[in-house]
């Protein structure tokens, strides 16, 4: 159950008192959400050919490390971004598959 059904679970069965435990919990989830998505330095990105987000330029890009360009590149693997990016972050997890 994600903090938002607990949330509401624990109002609907056990009023707004019960709902200090479960309000900590939250906040330890946002703050943890929070630094997920917090813009990291270039040096610290994977470089495994994985997408992900990259700041260069004022501008956001889709981009991953090329190991034998020796570059970020851009998302579709033709060239090299110039210039290379300074920050990055994960891309998001993509949706789950619809049920059938």
């Amino acid at each position: 159950m994600d903090i938002v059904e607990r949330l509401k679970a624990e109002r609907r069965y056990h009023g707004i008192g019960a709902l200090d435990a479960v309000l900590v919990d939250a906040a330890a989830e946002i703050a943890c959400l929070r630094a997920e998505r917090a813009w990291r330095g270039i040096d610290s990105a994977p470089r495994d050919m994985r997408s992900i987000w990259v700041w260069a330029n004022s501008s956001v890009a889709i981009a991953f490390w090329g190991p034998y360009a020796m570059a970020w590149l851009d998302a579709t693997g033709i060239g090299a971004l110039d210039p290379q990016p300074i920050l990055w972050q994960p891309l998001p997890t993509p949706p789950a598959p619809e049920a059938e």
